[in-house]
């Protein structure tokens, strides 16, 4: 793809092309940290049920990376989210990556949950930190570090 620029700027459409997110981090040392991620996309149902591709769709996710510094990091299974300590993400945990280093062996393990769950209409016009539906995502967050501090003082 070439990218057209018109007096030292890039074209509305190419800059249209890119997804915008938002990142917010709540990092404990070494050993874990938590992530809330705001994006949008174009298109949403309307009051009345019938897509609207001019309204916004809000989505919301968070995270908690966890690192071998952290005792519950070998008591964490690939695509099994049942752990206790991962109760406080959303609706529980709906996302697993893990990522290794160069000998195949996992160095973060990333869980994560979103609010586009049946009765999570309300985030989907949710769009930034300033709106009052966000409060209820950053204590998510919050209380899912709290967790994660937690278990790492008692283990």
């Amino acid at each position: 793809m070439t990218l057209i620029k018109i007096k030292g700027e890039l074209n509305m459409a190419i800059k249209e092309m890119f997804n915008k997110s938002e990142h917010w981090f709540l990092k404990n040392h070494n050993s874990f940290s938590v992530e809330v991620v705001h994006w949008s996309r174009q298109g949403r149902l309307n009051m009345h049920g019938d897509f609207d591709r001019n309204l916004i769709t809000h989505c919301w996710n968070v995270y908690v990376y966890v690192s071998p510094n952290h005792p519950v990091f070998k008591e964490l299974v690939i695509d099994d989210s049942s752990h206790e300590s991962l109760n406080e993400l959303h609706c529980g945990s709906t996302y697993c990556e893990w990522r290794y280093d160069e000998n195949g062996n996992p160095i973060v393990k990333k869980y994560g949950s979103d609010y586009m769950h049946l009765g999570d209409e309300g985030f989907e016009e949710c769009d930034g930190i300033e709106h009052f539906k966000s409060n209820e995502i950053f204590n998510d967050a919050i209380r899912l570090y709290e967790v994660f501090n937690k278990l790492k003082e008692v283990k």
